[in-house]
């Protein structure tokens, strides 16, 4: 019947233990993008293994599940996504970058203030983002990886923090191609 077939698109395109969109959710919007003014953030929570190897995979959960609930408060279902294990993205249409990243700072100060019982667990992560106009359709594809890049220069600089700048297709080609030629070469 129709409602379990809604379900079951749901189930396909969100994230069981955060309820935001999923890689497939993702997926679905590249195919299916408005070409417009888009800024794309990944991000990738600090320490998250260690949290895991030391208080256990349920703590961990709770800690995801904490991101995914401030990433809804701070940008809505319709932008946020759980990319995979503990990598989150926003994909945000038509937003100043002052605009962005003031509600990426309150996402970092919302993930500061988490508690398990009694005990502070504060989540801290790293991030990169981009933003510019979307102009052919692989552009949020190429966005992605010029943010990723980003998010390596943020984790290397120290962690808890992000870096933006704006969206280059050529540059973010050259990454890409980096990464091609180096898969190729095992």
């Amino acid at each position: 019947n129709i409602e379990s077939k809604k379900k079951l698109g749901h189930e396909a395109t969100h994230d069981k233990l955060t309820g935001l969109y999923n890689r497939r959710g993702y997926e679905f919007l590249l195919q299916n993008v408005d070409m417009e003014t888009s800024t794309l953030l990944i991000i990738d929570l600090d320490e998250f293994k260690s949290i895991n190897d030391s208080y256990g995979h349920n703590v961990g959960d709770y800690l995801l599940k904490k991101t995914g609930d401030a990433l809804l408060d701070q940008f809505g279902a319709e932008h946020s996504y759980r990319y995979g294990g503990d990598e989150f993205l926003v994909i945000y249409p038509d937003i100043s970058e002052e605009e962005f990243r003031a509600s990426t700072k309150k996402l970092g100060e919302q993930l500061e203030e988490v508690y398990l019982d009694d005990r502070k667990l504060p989540v801290r992560f790293s991030a990169g983002y981009v933003y510019g106009k979307t102009v052919i359709q692989d552009d949020l594809r190429l966005m992605l990886r010029q943010a990723d890049d980003i998010l390596y220069q943020a984790k290397g600089s120290g962690k808890n923090t992000f870096i933006g700048e704006k969206y280059e297709r050529s540059y973010a080609e050259k990454i890409m191609k980096k990464e091609e030629e180096a898969f190729r070469q095992g």
